[in-house]
């Protein structure tokens, strides 16, 4: 069980707070350039809440992957449907989207229950490490995102959380835009045949 307090977790990950931000910043950017794409090629929108999150998810894992690779003060570990970053050997992260009160949600299985009990510990991770989860919130459009915030827990409830503020973002991941659907610039896949054309040359 952690003894870190809010501000021992704050100390901690200061270094990195516009770096985590910045990767949900960049990741939920990607998914707003995936459904501008879909909209060009008349197609329809995203139909549930969690594809969203998912997507997210997935895009922030890669650039977390990359981001930290090199960094020897930030562990990354992975297994076959998460990501998690163990900072400093102290604060283990792992990313959600934010409900109405903040925290993550996820279907209730028994690694779910083990990450938010603070009396128990995670399989490799340090018994002693605090657990946190930054969770970002897209503003009432969804074209950004309003909000990063790190965030502790015991059960459904809140011990503390404390959001990283937007001027604190890092650099730009350089995430690409899905250029836009142009029939125009296709060639036609059938050579369509002249009526007007005699037959004379047959």
């Amino acid at each position: 069980m952690s003894h870190l307090t809010e501000e021992d977790v704050k100390a901690i990950l200061n270094p990195y707070h516009g770096t985590l931000r910045q990767l949900v910043c960049s990741a939920y950017e990607e998914f707003v350039f995936y459904k501008a794409s879909r909209a060009e090629r008349a197609k329809s929108p995203v139909r549930y809440p969690r594809t969203i999150a998912n997507f997210v998810f997935d895009e922030i894992a890669n650039l977390a992957s990359s981001e930290f690779t090199l960094d020897k003060d930030v562990a990354i570990f992975e297994q076959p449907q998460t990501i998690k970053l163990l900072v400093q050997g102290q604060v283990i992260i792992r990313f959600k989207k934010g409900d109405s009160e903040g925290l993550g949600r996820n279907v209730m299985t028994q690694a779910e229950m083990d990450f938010i009990d603070p009396q128990q510990s995670l399989p490799g991770l340090p018994k002693e490490a605090e657990k946190v989860e930054i969770t970002w919130k897209p503003n009432v459009l969804g074209t950004e995102i309003s909000s990063v915030s790190v965030v502790s827990r015991s059960g459904s409830h809140s011990n503390w959380s404390y959001e990283i503020p937007e001027e604190e973002s890092g650099r730009d991941f350089n995430i690409v835009p899905i250029p836009p659907h142009n029939p125009s610039n296709n060639p036609p896949l059938v050579s369509v045949k002249n009526p007007n054309k005699t037959a004379s040359s047959e």
